[in-house]
């Protein structure tokens, strides 16, 4: 048996954490790197070249069919957190990345529950959202085995966040 990618358990966590039930395919199918970003805006949008994902997005476009949406990683960033895994620490050196990692998938997660719905989001639910799942996610990498994490750790965290 594969053990599952760190995307695929990431989405897997929020799904169940938030109860979320809108149908969606294998969350891989959503995300683009930078070949992707430069498809889909040929004149003009560059692509970030950043390890800690400054310019990762949720791109989003209404359409008569429905809500369409892909998360865009910089390429950088995917390398960098491949490089340094978050299931093997969290540090430093790749905690920017990965809450920038969470955060977008929590985006995505977020608006496809609402669209399935049939409600909408604001800006700033999705942020406070994000917020809350980021603290979520990274307390939970951060603690590992042990059941909470102590209040250096805690404390560090929320520095960083």
């Amino acid at each position: 048996m594969t053990a599952a990618s760190l995307l695929d358990a990431l989405c897997g966590l929020l799904q169940r954490t938030y109860a979320l039930t809108a149908p969606l395919r294998p969350i891989g199918c959503y995300v683009i790197g930078d070949e992707g970003l430069r498809t889909l805006y040929p004149n003009g949008e560059r692509a970030a070249r950043s390890a800690t994902g400054a310019g990762a997005r949720l791109l989003l476009r209404e359409t008569p069919g429905g809500v369409r949406a892909c998360i865009y990683y910089p390429d950088a960033m995917i390398r960098h957190l491949e490089a340094k895994p978050p299931q093997r620490g969290i540090d430093e050196d790749n905690v920017d990345a990965f809450a920038v990692l969470v955060e977008e998938l929590d985006h995505l997660l977020v608006t496809a529950e609402r669209a399935h719905s049939g409600r909408g989001v604001s800006l700033l639910e999705l942020e406070v959202q994000a917020n809350v799942s980021k603290e979520l996610v990274l307390s939970r990498f951060l603690a590992r085995r042990a059941r909470a994490l102590d209040g250096d750790r805690r404390t560090w965290l929320r520095s960083q966040l």
